[in-house]
């Protein structure tokens, strides 16, 4: 794991990236600001190679991609890729993916927490990052407090429109 807040902690086979927590900045400075949000992001590889997919380690660390092939040509691919991770983290419920985390939220929190994933906020989801982004930052950080508190417990019902 590095030393930044909220740590990025890449897999065994791996040593710490410096290019991975780097392009991760603008997604750990706004989970900085939010309580309730991952203090911890831990890389694991995909399914597919091989190695076992680990389950977090703690109640506040959240699971993200490792870096794609085309890492040095978009970086930003792996900030986006981590921001939809991080906005479902601890409601995963299948193997294939799926969350019962309304997509409405969790597009609009993945494209707040890394603004060139906006463009997978479309309709609802798009209108409510709007609200998100016109908020007075204390009550955006109360809103996304309590979203990721209700994400982290699994309870998506107690998310409420912001």
């Amino acid at each position: 794991c590095d030393e930044g807040r909220p740590q990025v902690c890449t897999v065994p086979s791996r040593a710490p990236s410096a290019d991975a927590s780097d392009s991760l900045a603008g997604v750990r400075a706004e989970l900085r600001r939010v309580p309730g949000a991952p203090s911890r992001l831990i890389e694991v590889p995909f399914p597919l190679t091989g190695h076992p997919v680990e389950k977090a380690r703690g109640r506040g660390d959240a699971l993200v991609p490792p870096p794609l092939a085309d890492f040095n040509v978009r970086p930003e691919h792996y900030a986006e890729a981590a921001a939809h991770e991080i906005a479902v983290f601890g409601c995963r419920k299948t193997v294939d993916g799926t969350t019962p985390v309304p997509e409405k939220y969790s597009a609009a929190v993945a494209a707040w927490l890394a603004p060139s994933a906006g463009d997978a906020a479309h309709g609802s989801g798009r209108r409510v990052l709007e609200r998100v982004k016109t908020m007075p930052e204390h009550a955006r950080t109360a809103w996304l407090g309590d979203y990721f508190t209700a994400v982290r417990d699994c309870r998506p019902g107690r998310i409420e429109a912001p």
